[in-house]
């Protein structure tokens, strides 16, 4: 709550004509595009405020827990992992200790895009980067699962748990995709660690695109009438906070620069974390790519996310929110 009074000030900031409240505002509003056109219209509006929320209790933690990944067919979709590995290098970048929950189908995809963000591979050399930490999600039945989500989250003393395009079980307890199709058996019960969060009192940010993810559970009235499949699709994983957005990716850009702002409001003469740019980002795309993502629309591992081309759709996206955050900071 500590930046809710800041809301109307633009105090510490060295210029620039909107308060930090006022651009966060504006960050999550351009998320908030239906491309697809999912159905999300209502979604949107009845999260608005939950990235200025999410973003405000991220800062104030200083042990994160990550977790993405969306397996289908032959790897991990382009939409996950980009966003993850922008707001992992902020965290790291603020002095956060961040945790990643990795699957093994789910593996190859994430490891790539960590070594192309971070310069190092964390298979061989897991504590060359200060502050984080990688646990691999086990095999097993799913009390055994359960129990391994609630000793990670208390043996680490986590304090928020972030979850990108992360399925949330139905209400069947299954898992489903966009098309209502049961993918169940490539899909990892990842979705322990934030149930298991919430019994323990833990904050946790959920961000999805389709009604299916992790902390859509916020919005299941809206999911089951707006979204096709709806009713078969939705999760019943709550969130702390839930951030809907066009493409989950985006929302991943947002929060990390919204934490960001945060940070600057609170020491404005520490040095600012680099955003990821567009060519960061391209560069992790062509990475995940070659480990075996693929494009969870169009089901083909080419250089688009969501059934769009990187450089027509997401790279001008990725600009902006860098503008829009870099204009307030000055």
């Amino acid at each position: 709550q500590a930046f809710l009074s800041m809301q109307g000030t633009n105090e510490n900031l060295s210029s620039g004509s909107m308060t930090p409240f006022e651009t966060i505002s504006r960050l999550e509003s351009l998320i908030q595009q239906d491309p697809g056109e999912r159905g999300l219209a209502n979604i949107f509006v009845e999260s608005k405020g939950h990235l200025f929320r999410a973003a405000t209790s991220l800062f104030e933690s200083e042990h994160i827990l990550l977790a993405t990944g969306f397996y289908i067919r032959t790897g991990c979709e382009t939409d996950g992992p980009l966003g993850y590995v922008a707001l992992l290098s902020i965290l790291l970048s603020l002095g956060k200790r961040v945790t990643l929950v990795i699957d093994a189908l789910n593996k190859p995809v994430l490891m790539a895009a960590l070594r192309a963000t971070l310069n190092t591979d964390l298979e061989t050399n897991p504590t060359s980067i200060e502050g984080l930490t990688v646990i691999h999600w086990p095999q097993g039945n799913i009390t055994e699962q359960e129990i391994f989500a609630r000793n990670v989250l208390v043996d680490n003393q986590i304090q928020h748990a972030v979850s990108i395009e992360m399925l949330g079980r139905a209400q069947d307890g299954k898992y489903y995709n966009m098309r209502g199709r049961d993918v169940s058996e490539t899909t990892s019960p990842m979705d322990a660690l934030f149930l298991q969060s919430t019994a323990l009192g833990i904050s946790t940010t959920g961000i999805g695109d389709g009604g299916n993810e992790c902390g859509m559970a916020n919005y299941a009235s809206l999911v089951h009438r707006d979204i096709a499949h709806g009713g078969q699709i939705a999760s019943t994983v709550p969130c702390t906070h839930a951030i809907a957005a066009g493409v989950s990716n985006w929302a991943g850009y947002a929060l990390g620069a919204a934490v960001v702002l945060l940070s600057h409001v609170r020491n404005f003469r520490a040095p600012v974390p680099p955003l990821h740019t567009p060519a960061d980002q391209s560069r992790v795309l062509d990475a995940i790519l070659a480990a075996g993502a693929v494009d969870g629309v169009l089901l083909e591992s080419i250089r688009s996310i969501d059934g769009f081309a990187f450089e027509e759709k997401h790279a001008p996206l990725i600009a902006e929110i860098n503008e829009i955050t870099v204009t307030c900071l000055r």
